[in-house]
C-alpha cells in the first residue's frame, strides 16, 4: 500500500471537517490519493466520479489497486456530464468527485451547469484540481458553486 505524505494525510483530516471540499494542490503532488481516502473514509453508496476522458481509465485503475469501499461507481467524463444529467440525478449520487475542476469554471457552460445541479443532490462534493486560478477570484466561482455554493452565494 502508497504510504500518504504528510501533507496528503492533513489534508484528508481537513477535507472530513466538510462536506464539500477542494484539493487546490500543485501538479503532480498527488490528489488522487488524498481523494480515495476521503472517499473510502465516507463509504458512498453511490460514487460519481466526473473527469476528463483521458483520465476515465486512470480512475478505474485507481480504484482497482486502492480498493476504497464504496458501493456502486460511476466514471464519466464531463462532455457526457450533459447528455447524462437526468440518468444521474434519478440514480442519486452520494458523494461527486470533479477532477480537473478547472474545467468547470467557465458559470456557464453545460459542464459546470450540469455538474453544479447534480451537486444539490449529493451528500459530500470533491474537487481536484492543480491549475491556478488565472484571472479573478470570479474564476472559482463555479467550483465553490459546486462544493459550497453558499460560500460565494448566487452569481
Amino acid at each position: 500500500m502508497i504510504q500518504d505524505r504528510p501533507y496528503q494525510k492533513e489534508a484528508v483530516e481537513l477535507a472530513l471537517q466538510f462536506d464539500g471540499f477542494c484539493l487546490f494542490m500543485e501538479q503532480r503532488t498527488g490528489k488522487s490519493l488524498p481523494a480515495l481516502r476521503i472517499i473510502d473514509a465516507r463509504s458512498p453508496e453511490r460514487l460519481l466520479i466526473v473527469c476528463p476522458p483521458i483520465a476515465i481509465n486512470v480512475w478505474h485503475q485507481y480504484i482497482s489497486e486502492h480498493k476504497p469501499q464504496f458501493g456502486e461507481a460511476k466514471i464519466i467524463n464531463f462532455e457526457a456530464l450533459w447528455s447524462m444529467r437526468k440518468q444521474l440525478k434519478k440514480w442519486k449520487p452520494e458523494f461527486i468527485l470533479c477532477d480537473e475542476a478547472h474545467r468547470i469554471k467557465g458559470r456557464n457552460s453545460k459542464q459546470s451547469r450540469g455538474l453544479r445541479t447534480l451537486a444539490k443532490y449529493a451528500r459530500w462534493k470533491l474537487a481536484l484540481t492543480g491549475t491556478p486560478i488565472e484571472k479573478n477570484i470570479w474564476d472559482a466561482w463555479a467550483i465553490y458553486a459546486f462544493i459550497a455554493p453558499e460560500i460565494f452565494g448566487l452569481w
